[in-house]
């Protein structure tokens, strides 16, 4: 009788071992899916951030790398974000900037072309004769034959425009 005691004392104790090991084994596997998960989510929000980044420029002129990076960005943003792109949005993500809420475009169009504009410290390039800027305050120079403008500029609203006054040099 103290034999099968002991022979179901030693059955029990090796099924609480195998069940023990197993609710580790699970949690561990578990532990693993999610952190994998959350890793691709991470990597997914990264590579929008890095689509958007890129479709929020006006697009150059002509130039086969941008518009190949372009491209590469609205499959990124078609694949991961979680939103079908269609064939009419992909057509004017191609041709031109992304509008974002909140952005806007700075005006610059009265800037005399053989100046150097800088926003934030950051030389603008010559385009269009606008600037995508966020709302908020920021530090323009100007430099034209060796003259200097600094100011700073608020904007309230999704445009703002810089005057010939402020430009004049």
């Amino acid at each position: 009788m103290e034999k099968d005691q002991s022979r179901s004392k030693d059955r029990w104790d090796k099924a609480n071992i195998v069940i023990s090991l197993i609710v580790t084994a699970g949690i561990g596997i578990s532990s693993l899916l999610f952190s994998t998960s959350i890793k691709q989510t991470e990597t997914r929000a990264q590579m929008v951030a890095l689509a958007v980044g890129i479709l929020k420029e006006k697009p150059p002129e002509k130039d086969p790398q941008a518009m190949a990076l372009r491209e590469w960005a609205i499959e990124v943003i078609d694949e991961y974000s979680g939103v079908d792109v269609e064939e009419n949005a992909r057509e004017i993500l191609r041709n031109s900037a992304l509008p974002l809420p909140g952005n806007g475009q700075l005006d610059v169009s009265a800037l005399p072309d053989d100046a150097i504009l800088s926003i934030d410290g950051i030389v603008q390039p010559k385009g269009d004769g606008t600037v995508t800027v966020s709302p908020g305050k920021h530090q323009v120079r100007i430099e034209r034959n060796g003259v200097i403008r600094e100011f700073e500029v608020e904007i309230k609203s999704a445009t703002g425009v810089l005057t010939r006054d402020l430009l004049r040099m």
